[in-house]
């Protein structure tokens, strides 16, 4: 995994950037991601007010084609 992929905020993936690091499969991400569960940044604990944050193991398992977990 290069450094650029690497959580923009300590809680995981911030939708922005996973957008960014997705482009075409995001859509494929969101579908996928439909009923799992993420965290709120809302800054108090980070660099920024990230919003919803997709955990970096949902992330993975995504990339490595794996189911989500319930």
């Amino acid at each position: 995994m290069s450094d650029e992929e690497f959580g923009d905020c300590r809680f995981g993936y911030p939708i922005e950037q996973l957008k960014r690091l997705l482009a075409d499969d995001y859509p494929r991400f969101k579908e996928w991601f439909a009923g799992q569960t993420g965290a709120i940044c809302n800054g108090a604990k980070c660099s920024g007010k990230h919003g919803l944050v997709v955990y970096e193991w949902d992330y993975e398992r995504f990339r490595k084609g794996l189911t989500p977990l319930d």
